[in-house]
């Protein structure tokens, strides 16, 4: 619930303005969002300086006459600087107003004739912009927890190096990733939520927890890349009853000593560049998750890994990345720029594939959640 501070100089003033008033303000901003708000008011006198700094509140009115008088200056140093704040003074006054309460967000209504109808304006207008900060620090805070929620750092694997980069649409996004080690395989998993942005992300979360369960923990852990698809599928489509949740995605199982490789991919590919040039596609063994109960997907390979080898897993954010025009980046400039890195840590390579796709957009804003993983394959003997 929203908090507003009045605070009074002059005691014949300190009713107004009403507090319904206030609140009545404050509702229409509210409405704006499809948020239906009350709000507390807390009225203060301008001298009681201890009531000032232990009041919390989102929105500041202050009711003052000038001239200036230290009171004015303790006050404004006391008063949190990241609250918007309305100051309500005489015309003659709002110069030395607005010196003494110097801050970025604040308003100066002057007592005229309009003296009502500008103070609605104005505390509307600071309630929504209290609101937008409010939902611009939920986001951030679901980015960080997002963020949280994905591995932190691909695993350290003798004779593989492994990189990976995700850069959402929006603050939080629809993309996944997860790596784990089963016996003497590294499994790498990249899916992709149907959409972008919170909602996406809402339902990416429950996504990776179904597969990073699968995949870690001993009680449930299946070792197949395609048993673990059909779990996720029949976990998606029971969660599903009422919102469609729809997701691609493909696992690949690398094995540590032999370099054989297979995988099973739910609408979902991947892609392995030799050394020599050549790609191969690891192609899906199945259909996107959630679309149907009961079903069952695929196991694919083995295919061998050589030295100078790497695996390319990518959502569609990049391929489908729009320059001027409506040119696509395209899948062939991906491979391109993994065949010429040959000689770059994956790390570089990742870095680099994100740069020419952002140089390849130029203005034009990002489209969809962009994720890659790159798997080189090292000249170690096995």
């Amino acid at each position: 619930m929203p908090r507003v501070l009045v605070i009074h100089e002059d005691p014949a003033d300190y009713s107004w303005p009403e507090d319904e008033f206030i609140r009545a303000c404050v509702s229409r901003a509210g409405d704006r969002f499809g948020v239906k708000t009350e709000c507390g008011v807390r009225r203060v006198a301008m001298n009681i300086l201890a009531e000032l700094c232990q009041t919390a509140c989102e929105l500041i009115v202050v009711n003052c006459r000038f001239p200036q008088s230290d009171v004015h200056h303790r006050m404004a140093r006391r008063l949190p600087a990241d609250v918007p704040l309305v100051l309500v003074v005489d015309e003659q006054d709002q110069s030395a107003a607005a010196e003494t309460f110097s801050r970025q967000d604040i308003d100066v209504v002057v007592r005229n004739s309009s003296l009502g109808e500008r103070l609605e304006e104005s505390l509307v207008e600071m309630s929504l912009r209290h609101f937008i900060h409010r939902i611009r620090q939920g986001l951030l805070r679901s980015r960080q927890v997002q963020a949280a929620m994905l591995p932190a750092a691909p695993p350290d694997v003798q004779g593989l190096d492994i990189a990976v980069k995700s850069v959402p649409a929006a603050v939080v996004g629809g993309d996944f990733f997860e790596f784990s080690r089963i016996g003497d395989f590294t499994v790498v998993l990249i899916g992709d939520v149907t959409g972008h942005g919170l909602n996406a992300a809402l339902r990416m979360a429950e996504v990776q927890a179904y597969f990073r369960a699968l995949l870690e923990y001993p009680v449930t852990r299946i070792e197949k890349p395609a048993d673990v698809l059909d779990h996720v599928n029949a976990l998606m489509v029971r969660s599903a009853t009422e919102i469609p949740l729809l997701a691609t995605a493909i696992i690949v199982c690398i094995e540590t000593d032999t370099r054989l490789i297979s995988w099973a991919g739910a609408g979902h590919e991947a892609h392995v560049l030799r050394a020599t040039g050549v790609m191969e596609a690891l192609g899906g063994t199945g259909p996107a998750l959630g679309c149907l109960e009961g079903t069952r997907y695929s196991n694919a390979g083995p295919l061998t890994l050589n030295s100078g080898d790497a695996v390319l897993l990518a959502t569609d954010g990049i391929a489908e990345t729009y320059g001027e025009h409506r040119r696509m980046f395209g899948l062939e400039k991906m491979f391109d720029i993994v065949r010429q890195d040959q000689t770059d840590s994956a790390a570089e390579t990742v870095e680099n594939l994100f740069t020419q796709s952002c140089d390849f957009r130029g203005t034009t804003p990002q489209q969809d959640d962009m994720t890659a993983i790159l798997v080189r394959v090292g000249a170690d003997d096995v």
